[in-house]
């Protein structure tokens, strides 16, 4: 409680949390098989959950590399034609090449 006195506004959250780490330690020491079975059945919920994330992000990355290798085959440009070879002048002999 000392804490409190030292103007450590949110002292009340170490409390909390030190009653917490209590009562699942005296949780564990007294049913630790129970524990175990629902920790591994969280793990097992998260490698789920993990999973399917990963096969949500590689569809995602494979229709975006779909979308922009369209986008890359498709050209639109403008050209115009220069014609100006017949202006040049050959350096060595100064005629114009036709």
């Amino acid at each position: 409680m000392r804490m409190n006195k030292t103007s450590y506004s949110r002292w009340y959250v170490s409390l909390i949390i030190g009653i917490v780490m209590i009562a699942l330690g005296l949780v564990l020491i007294l049913k630790p098989l129970g524990v175990a079975n629902v920790i591994v059945k969280m793990i097992g919920i998260v490698l789920i959950l993990n999973g399917v994330s990963d096969l949500y992000v590689i569809f995602g990355i494979s229709s975006a590399a779909k979308e922009a290798k369209r986008a890359f085959n498709t050209v639109d440009a403008e050209a115009t034609v220069v014609n100006d070879s017949s202006d040049r002048k050959d350096k060595s002999t100064g005629s114009s090449t036709k």
